[in-house]
C-alpha cells in the first residue's frame, strides 16, 4: 500500500522479484514489529520460468503471474513507485515522485538488465521478424508461432561470453526446438566453456554433438543486419577477426548487468557492473546497512530464481543481526539450482555452489543424472513450489 506519512522504515526492500518478495516475507515472519517497506512499481509478479516451460507443454500450470498484493501480508508497506536514486551516505532512496524514503537497513533486489543494446541491429531484425529472444519478454507471444514454422532453414542460437540470466534456458529451448524441427541448427558462443560448472558443460557439449548441432566456440555476436550475423573472434578482449554467417532466424541470448540505478551509484563494484556485496554475507563492504539479493549482486553464483530464494534466507538473517547490533551469522555458499532439459521427457536438476561441483542440497533431487522424475518435478511440482514456498520465503533449505 502507499503510505507517505511514514517516511522512515526499519527495512526498505527495492524490487518485487523473487528475491525481494522472499526477503520481505521472511523478515515479516521473523519479526512482525519491524516496519518493512517494499518499493516496486509493477503490480504483478511474473514467474519467468513458467513462460518458458509453457512453450513446449513442459508444465501444466498456466499461472504465470500473480498480483503482488496477494504475495505479501498487508502489514508490509508497498509503495508502487520506481526508485530513481539511492543515497547510501544518507540512508535514503528517492522515488520518481521526488519523495525521499529513509531506512535503517536496505535490501537491493532490483534484478539484472538484459544488454540487448550491445548487439547492433537486434531491434531492427526483431521488428522484421528474423530475431527474437526468450529473454525479450515483450516478444514472447511470437516465439511459439516461430517454433512451429516449418519453413525456416538455418536457425542460429547465440550465447555471450558475459554473464547470463539462468544459463540453462538457452539450451532448453535449443534442444526442445530441435526435436520439433527439420531446420539446420547452429550454436555460436563467445565462450570456451558453455556452462559455469564443468560437469554440466560436458553434458551439454555431448548433447550438441549427439543432435548434430553445428557449434562454434569463441565466436561472440557483435551485430545483426539483413539476415547476416557478424561474430567476433577475440583474444582475451582484443578483436582479432570477424566472421559473417547467414540465417533465416536467430535466437539471441544477451549478457546481463545491474540496472543503471546501481551502476550509476556509489554501491557499484570495481567492475562497474554489479551491486558490490560480500560473497558470503551479502553485505555491502562500504555501507554496512546495505545488503543485496538475487541477480543484481556481484556474487559469482549463477543467476537463477532458486539462488535468489536461497540468498533471501542468508540476507534476511544478516539484516536482523545488523539491526540488533550482532555479528553477521549467516553465510552464503554460492548455492544455485538450474534445471537442464537436454531431451523431452527427462530433466537434470543441476545443483552447485562456489566450489563448481555438483552438490545435493535438496535431498529428494539427484544432481548428476537426467531422469523422468525430474521432468515430472518441473512439470507438476515446481510451479507450486515457486508460488507457495519460493516467493513466500519458505523454500526447504
Amino acid at each position: 500500500m502507499d503510505n507517505f506519512k511514514i517516511q522512515e522504515f526499519d527495512i526498505v526492500i527495492i524490487g518485487g522479484g523473487a528475491g525481494g518478495l522472499a526477503s520481505a516475507n521472511r523478515l515479516f515472519r521473523k519479526n512482525k514489529k519491524l516496519k518493512i517497506c517494499l518499493i516496486e512499481n509493477e503490480i504483478f509478479h511474473k514467474c519467468i520460468p513458467q513462460l518458458f516451460y509453457s512453450l513446449f507443454g513442459t508444465t501444466k500450470n498456466n499461472k504465470f503471474s500473480m498480483p503482488i498484493s496477494k504475495l505479501i501480508p498487508k502489514e508490509i508497506f508497498w509503495i508502487k513507485k520506481a526508485v530513481t536514486k539511492i543515497s547510501p551516505e544518507n540512508s535514503s532512496v528517492l522515488l520518481d515522485n521526488l519523495q525521499e524514503i529513509k531506512y535503517k537497513a536496505l535490501i537491493v533486489a532490483v534484478g539484472a538488465r538484459h544488454n540487448f543494446d550491445l548487439i547492433k541491429g537486434y531491434e531492427k531484425e526483431r521488428e522484421l521478424g528474423r530475431a527474437i529472444s526468450i529473454y525479450d519478454y515483450q516478444t514472447y507471444p511470437n516465439l511459439k508461432n516461430i517454433i512451429e514454422n516449418s519453413k525456416l532453414q538455418d536457425i542460429i542460437f547465440t550465447y555471450p561470453k558475459g554473464v547470463v540470466k539462468c544459463p540453462g534456458v538457452t539450451f532448453k529451448i535449443l534442444f526442445l526446438w530441435k526435436e520439433k524441427s527439420n531446420s539446420l541448427f547452429h550454436f555460436f558462443t563467445g565462450r570456451q566453456s558453455i556452462f559455469p560448472i564443468p560437469y554440466y558443460a560436458n553434458l551439454i557439449k555431448k548433447q550438441l554433438f549427439t543432435e548434430n548441432i553445428n557449434s562454434k566456440f569463441n565466436n561472440e555476436l557483435i551485430s545483426l543486419q539483413d539476415s547476416n550475423a557478424t561474430f567476433g573472434l577475440f583474444d582475451i578482449d582484443q578483436l582479432v577477426d570477424k566472421v559473417i554467417v547467414d540465417y533465416d532466424f536467430i535466437h539471441v541470448t544477451p549478457s546481463v548487468s545491474a540496472p543503471s540505478l546501481i551502476t550509476n551509484s556509489t554501491l557499484v563494484d570495481s567492475t562497474g557492473n554489479w551491486l558490490d556485496v560480500d560473497a558470503k554475507t551479502l553485505q555491502n563492504p562500504r555501507f554496512k546497512n546495505v545488503f543485496g539479493v538475487g541477480d543484481v549482486c556481484s556474487t559469482l553464483n549463477t543467476k537463477t530464481a532458486t539462488a535468489a530464494f536461497y540468498q533471501s534466507k542468508i540476507c534476511s538473517e544478516n539484516v536482523l543481526c545488523f539491526l540488533e547490533g550482532k555479528s553477521l551469522s549467516s553465510m552464503y555458499d554460492g548455492f544455485s539450482l538450474c534445471p537442464l532439459i537436454l531431451q523431452s521427457g527427462k530433466a537434470l536438476m543441476a545443483q552447485f555452489n562456489y566450489d563448481e561441483f555438483p552438490i545435493k542440497k535438496l535431498p529428494f533431487i539427484q544432481p548428476r543424472a537426467e531422469s523422468r522424475l525430474n521432468w515430472l518435478f518441473i512439470k507438476y511440482v515446481y510451479p507450486r513450489l515457486y508460488w507457495r514456498l519460493g516467493v513466500k520465503g519458505r523454500m526447504p533449505f
